[in-house]
């Protein structure tokens, strides 16, 4: 075990996630100073009580305790698996977790590793764009256009509703196509300059 906790403290010295060792029986072997923060420890419960399957104790912090702790035992009891996935805490807060047994070379048990990385930041941002994508594409349906978006290539990047309706297509279905070989020569009906009359690009 403290070969293990050597070995693994060289790998997390400089780590930006919160990071928990465990033994396989679930008993605390190293928590860096992001993960005890992360958590709040000091205010959770008293140190003895959190050395073993501390996971289980601190879920007060997430939004959804009991599809939390449920998902934490699981993974107490799944002693290979390898896990991915994203917690919300009740600050609003974000982090991706990945956990992973560590095995010897002769595939036995001698601990799991827990990571957390915060991706608020990048939640945020992604649900900023999706409320500036709405809006975009709002504003397009209202004036009553055809509006185009193509790369130099002819790939089609955005085509809104009413152009995809024009061309007989549900919304969406002419993304990632190309705009010459896959759509104006499919729809001979429709001249260029006919069609180009009502595009936007």
């Amino acid at each position: 075990e403290s070969l293990l906790k050597e070995v693994f403290m060289l790998g997390v010295k400089n780590s930006p996630d919160a990071v928990l060792l465990e033994n396989c029986d679930g008993q605390t072997i190293f928590t860096n100073n992001k993960f005890e923060s992360l958590w709040e420890l000091s205010n959770v419960l008293p140190r003895e009580e959190l050395k073993h399957n501390i996971l289980t104790r601190v879920t007060s912090k997430v939004k959804k305790p009991e599809e939390f702790q449920k998902r934490i035992q699981y993974i107490y009891e799944s002693r290979d698996l390898e896990n991915k996935s994203e917690i919300e805490f009740i600050d609003g807060r974000r982090f991706d977790m990945f956990t992973a047994p560590l095995l010897s070379e002769n595939n036995n048990c001698v601990g799991r590793v827990w990571y957390f990385h915060e991706i608020t930041a990048l939640r945020q941002v992604e649900m900023q764009l999706r409320e500036e994508k709405d809006t975009f594409e709002k504003y397009f349906e209202l004036i009553g256009r055809i509006v185009l978006v193509i790369d130099t290539n002819g790939k089609i990047l955005y085509l809104n509703n009413r152009g995809h309706v024009l061309l007989g297509y549900k919304f969406g279905d002419l993304v990632g196509k190309n705009w010459v070989t896959d759509v104006l020569s499919k729809n001979k009906n429709y001249t260029m300059d006919i069609f180009l009359q009502s595009v936007t690009h």
